[in-house]
């Protein structure tokens, strides 16, 4: 099993081979992972970054989704930015072991809901059948985007942290409760 740790900054360099593999057009500066370090966490194996995770416990992220009732401006839920491991280390459960060490901060910061919208490295989403049953197998389910991100974000995942949360991001507009009348 890997080694799961929060990034140091000497992780800086393997971790940006990983983010080249999966954002091959942008460019992670040094500067801007040392900014974010707190957010990431690596996956060793023999002393080696074969996987990295970004998250963040203070997202709007939820803003995209139909949620019901509707959150006052500031709640926040966290949200996976970034999930990538090394292919040749596929397979293993590097990817579950971050995804679940994501869900352990993310519950400790407080968060009530995780959320993530598949993409690939172009920003364009990801429609593949192994990333939907990864996600799916960590029980994760498709929601309901809203209406003003229906283009922009054509499907978002998302799973409940607590056993009774106190707004329920909605799989179809069948299960948004009516808002309360006057």
């Amino acid at each position: 099993m890997p080694e799961i740790r929060l990034a140091q900054p000497t992780d800086y360099t393997q971790v940006r081979r990983l983010w080249n593999l999966y954002h091959p057009a942008a460019v992670l500066s040094e500067n801007d992972f040392q900014a974010e370090l707190p957010s990431y966490t690596v996956a060793l194996v023999d002393g080696t970054v074969v996987g990295f995770c970004c998250g963040h416990h203070a997202s709007a992220a939820w803003m995209e989704c139909r949620v019901s009732p509707r959150p006052p401006a500031d709640w926040d839920c966290s949200y996976l930015e970034t999930l990538v491991v090394d292919e040749s280390h596929r397979g293993r459960g590097i990817g579950t072991a971050l995804l679940e060490d994501l869900t352990t901060r993310a519950t400790a910061a407080g968060t009530s809901w995780l959320l993530l919208y598949p993409k690939r490295g172009d920003g364009r989403p990801m429609a593949s059948e192994q990333l939907l049953r990864f996600y799916t197998q960590a029980g994760l389910r498709l929601l309901e985007p809203a209406d003003d991100y229906l283009r922009e974000r054509p499907w978002m995942m998302g799973r409940p942290l607590v056993a009774s949360p106190a707004y329920i991001m909605a799989r179809s507009p069948a299960e948004l409760v009516p808002a309360a009348r006057p």
